[in-house]
């Protein structure tokens, strides 16, 4: 749900995010909030800042998305530190990215 919220919306908070993916389903803020970062470090989210807000990584208010590659959401592994992407079969090792996409 989250995923699809993402592509439908374009831009958007966690706020909203947690709205649309409420309905039906408790998704837990910090698992929104995770999962946006990894995407933001994978390059397929990023961060924008609303005005007035320093611009500091973790007060980051809005997302727009950059790489929308299809309606399969992308997974993350902790274990592997891989983001997967499953309309493309491509993995992403974060490690490898660091920061550089982040902001």
């Amino acid at each position: 749900r989250v995923w699809r919220a993402m592509r439908t919306r374009r831009t958007f908070t966690v706020a909203e995010l947690i709205c649309d993916a409420r309905r039906g389903n408790e998704t837990a803020k910090s698992t929104i909030q995770h999962f946006c970062q990894d995407l933001v470090r994978a390059g397929y989210l990023q961060g924008e800042y609303e005005r007035g807000h320093p611009r500091l990584r973790s007060n980051a208010k809005r997302y727009r998305i950059r790489k929308d590659t299809g309606p399969l959401a992308p997974s993350y592994s902790r274990e592997r530190d891989v983001l997967h992407d499953y309309n493309t079969g491509e993995d992403v090792k974060l490690s490898e990215v660091g920061d550089a996409c982040a902001m």
